[in-house]
C-alpha cells in the first residue's frame, strides 16, 4: 500500500475495507438464510443499546492506553505494526473516510463473529461458541501472534458482554468496535502527522 502515490493511500485503505466488509457481510447473511438463527439487533432500544455501546467501550480504550505505555517489545510491536502498515493511508484521509472504515469493520465483523458464528456455533455448546468464533477473529487479525491473541481476547471481551449482559446488544458490540477502531485509527493518524510536522525534521 504504501508504493502508491501519497494522495491514492486512503482511497487504497477504504477501498480494501470496503471488500473485506462486504464479504464478511455476504458471509454472515448467508449463514441466516441457511439456517435457523435469528439475528436479534436491538435489546432495549436503539439509543439505549448504542449508549450501552459507548460505555463498553471505555475498558479497551484504557487497555489501549497501557499497552502504548508498556516498555515490553511485544507492547511496542502492537502499536508500531499498525503504524507502519496504514498510517500512510491515514495520515492523508479525510475524517469521513476513518469514520467509514471503522463502521464498516464495527459493523460487518460484530455481524459475522458475535451475530452469526457465536450464535450458530452455542446451538451445539455455549463455550464453543465463545471460543471458536473469537479463535477465528483473532486468525483475521493476524499480524503477528501478539496482536492476534490481542485480537482474540478484545472479541472473547465481546462475546462475553453479549452473553452476560441485559444491556448489550449486537447494536451495542457494533457500538463499541466501531468506535474502539475510530479512536485508534486517528490515534494513529495524529501520531504519524505529528511525526512528519516540520518541527520534528
Amino acid at each position: 500500500m504504501s508504493d502508491l502515490p501519497q494522495e491514492n493511500l486512503w482511497h487504497s485503505l477504504l477501498k480494501t475495507a470496503a471488500l473485506m466488509s462486504s464479504a464478511t457481510t455476504g458471509l454472515a447473511l448467508t449463514g441466516y438464510a441457511c439456517s435457523e438463527i435469528r439475528l436479534v439487533f436491538v435489546r432495549n432500544s436503539a439509543v439505549q443499546d448504542v449508549l450501552s455501546g459507548l460505555l463498553a467501550t471505555l475498558p479497551m480504550l484504557l487497555m489501549l492506553l497501557a499497552v502504548r505505555r508498556m516498555p515490553w517489545r511485544w507492547s511496542r510491536q502492537l502499536w508500531r505494526i499498525p503504524v507502519r502498515l496504514i498510517g500512510p493511508a491515514l495520515k492523508t484521509s479525510p475524517l469521513t473516510a476513518i469514520l467509514a472504515v471503522a463502521f464498516m469493520a464495527g459493523f460487518s465483523e460484530e455481524l459475522l463473529f458475535r451475530g452469526f458464528l457465536e450464535s450458530w456455533i452455542s446451538s451445539w455448546h455455549w463455550l464453543a461458541g465463545l471460543i471458536v468464533p473469537n479463535l477465528l477473529f483473532g486468525l483475521l487479525h493476524f499480524v503477528t501472534p501478539a496482536y492476534a491473541i490481542c485480537a482474540f481476547f478484545a472479541g472473547l471481551y465481546f462475546s462475553c458482554l453479549q452473553r452476560f449482559s441485559s444491556e448489550i446488544s449486537l447494536l451495542s458490540l457494533m457500538t463499541t468496535h466501531a468506535f474502539y477502531d475510530l479512536v485508534a485509527l486517528l490515534w494513529i493518524a495524529h501520531e504519524v502527522r505529528a511525526c512528519d510536522s516540520p518541527e520534528d525534521r
